[in-house]
Formats: structure tokens, sequence, C-alpha cells
């Protein structure tokens, strides 16, 4: 939020509205930050829902989690007896649940997706126990384990989350937030800052649709997902 009436307003109806529901906001566990294009990154250690609210922070955090999980399942990459298939579960629910937890939310550029996608295949090899000098391309990978590249399942992810949104009544914060994002405002000079509402509009762009007619397609639960699932590798 941009304006202090809205904050304001905002800090004094929502905790009568979860009173309702027999909720309580604790004033000592409440954050806030002021956050500003010039101002200190203190934000960036806010987690919110076990996510921290900087992405570049939260893919580090994220990357730690997965290789101390991998470390719990690194009897079940060594061991010999069991196939590949066996050794790619144990990795989905130990590694790529808790790195891709709220990854929906990550605003990511095309650097970062690369980064992320070098990391999955260097845990796809130790999950399946190849190591030097044993080679294997990054094609062959994928097909062996039969996954996809981790960047397509974020992508995914965001344009599922999406569509969830933009389903919800305009009455709701999220929309609300979406609308005040799309407000028309006089720019900053210098390049802008890329979002995860750039994100979703490049993803769209590649669907093949603009944001209006997007907007019109999601509210078909299925078609949005039959597009999504039909949709172009990046």
């Amino acid at each position: 939020m941009n304006s202090r009436h809205s904050i304001q307003n905002v800090k004094t109806k929502i905790p009568k509205q979860l009173q309702t529901r027999n909720l309580l906001i604790n004033p000592d566990k409440t954050e806030e930050y002021n956050i500003t294009k010039n101002g200190d990154t203190e934000w960036k250690k806010c987690k919110y829902l076990g996510t921290l609210l900087d992405t570049s922070e939260d893919i580090r955090r994220r990357k730690r989690l997965a290789n101390d999980a991998m470390d719990k399942i690194r009897h079940i990459s060594k061991d010999r007896r069991l196939d590949t298939e066996i050794k790619i579960r144990a990795f989905n629910a130990y590694a790529s649940s808790i790195f891709l937890y709220n990854s929906e939310t990550w605003t990511v550029n095309k650097t970062t997706s690369d980064s992320i996608d070098s990391f999955h295949r260097r845990m796809l090899r130790n999950a399946i126990n190849i190591k030097w000098p044993r080679k294997i391309s990054s094609e062959a990978l994928y097909e062996k384990t039969k996954q996809k590249r981790w960047s397509q399942t974020i992508t995914d992810r965001r344009l599922r989350l999406y569509g969830h949104v933009m389903r919800l009544p305009e009455s709701t914060p999220i929309r609300q937030s979406i609308t005040e994002y799309e407000r028309p405002l006089k720019m900053a000079r210098g390049a802008p800052k890329y979002t995860w509402a750039r994100n979703i509009s490049n993803d769209i762009n590649k669907l093949g649709l603009d944001l209006t007619t997007a907007k019109s397609v999601l509210q078909d639960r299925q078609r949005w997902r039959l597009l999504i699932r039909n949709r172009c590798p990046d």
C-alpha cells in the first residue's frame, strides 16, 4: 500500500473483522516495514507464511534447506539396489517440496531461472548418484528422471495462482492490490523494476494471449488449466 490513510484503515478494520471469526491479532508479533525505492532493506528479513519477502534471499534460503534435506536421504541416493524411480520419489518428497514451496510468488528473470535450473540439475545428479567421472547431458538427465525444469514448474504454478486470484471477488484484498498496481502512475526515472506482475505479463504473452483476453479466458477454470498444461516449454 502507498497511502497512509489506506494503511490506517486496514489496521482499524481488519482486527475487528478477524474477531468475528474468533481470530486475534497479537500487536507484539505484528511487524511493520516501510518499503521505498531508496530506503533501507530491513523488509527483506520479514518472513510471511514461511517465505521471505525478498525473492533473492528466499531462493538462497530454500537452496540451503533443500541441500539439508538431501543430506537426510543420502543413503537412498547411494543405494545401488534402488531404481531411479524410487530415488526420484524420495527427492520430490524431500528436496522438491521444500525448494518449490511458495515459488509461485517469486519474481524471477532469465538469470534467476537459469540459476534455479542449474541447481535443480545438480540436485538430480546427486539424487541418482551420478558423479564425476560419469557424465550425463541435461536433456538425458531430465528424460531419465522424468522431470521437467523447475523454471517451467514455477511458471505453471504462477499462472495457476494468477487464475485463482483473478477469479476472486473484486472486494478481496489481493484483487484490490492488483487494481492499485494497475492504476496509471507517473513512472520514476530509470529502468522499471522487474516485478511479479511483469512475470505474469510475459507468461501470458507466451500463451499467445494479451492481458485483457487472459482475464476473460481464466474465468473458465478448466480451460485455463488446459491452456497452462499444453503451453510450449520456455
